[in-house]
């Protein structure tokens, strides 16, 4: 029986180790939204994906649909860059953020605007050189554009919940520093009312 391959780009959200050489992944892709995918022996000393899947965040996936779940026969990853690697305040903020997209993004539900957005944003947080106020800002605009692209919240005139397509850059983050309160209070009420 043939299976067909697929290929997409994904954001790791969770790893977890199973039995003896086996690893489950949590991904947001960029074809299939959030998915579980088992990596079957990559724990091996011998395995070839196995120091690909360790240390990355990202990558272009190689996936075969299984009867449950998605297996992993590939991986071009994207390996943590250096500031990010040795920076614990943005290791943490992007290890909160991934965990808030796990929780948020329904399984197997398509975002690819959300995800390029993602994407945009994590390469603007390993480039640039943040305050802990300015972190804080990143952390923030990030969750408020998943709740904007995941459609939980209510809906509002403001930018930070309205636009399509951003483009990340210092100047976005000087702008959204005098919301901070206003998008702090809608990101708090649609995390209320979605029950997470």
């Amino acid at each position: 029986m043939s299976h067909y391959l697929y290929h997409t780009k994904a954001l790791i959200l969770n790893r977890r180790e199973l039995g003896e050489a086996d690893l489950w992944l949590e991904l947001f892709s960029e074809s299939f939204g959030r998915v579980g995918a088992l990596a079957s022996g990559v724990r091996k000393p011998e395995a070839k994906l196995r120091y690909h899947l360790y240390g990355s965040w990202r990558g272009e996936f190689s996936l075969v649909a299984g009867k449950n779940f998605w297996r992993i026969t590939g991986i071009e990853a994207t390996h943590l860059p250096v500031n990010l690697k040795f920076s614990l305040a943005k290791a943490r903020a992007a290890t909160r953020a991934l965990g808030w997209l796990s929780r948020l993004a329904v399984a197997e539900e398509k975002h690819s605007s959300l995800f390029e957005e993602l994407s945009g944003g994590f390469d603007f947080l390993s480039q640039e050189e943040l305050s802990r106020l300015e972190l804080g800002d990143w952390e923030s605009l990030l969750l408020a554009r998943m709740i904007f692209h995941l459609g939980y919240g209510r809906r509002t005139i403001s930018p930070w919940f309205a636009e399509e397509g951003f483009t990340w850059g210092r100047q976005l983050i000087e702008e959204f520093a005098p919301c901070r309160r206003e998008v702090a209070a809608i990101i708090d009420e649609a995390i209320f009312h979605s029950h997470l």
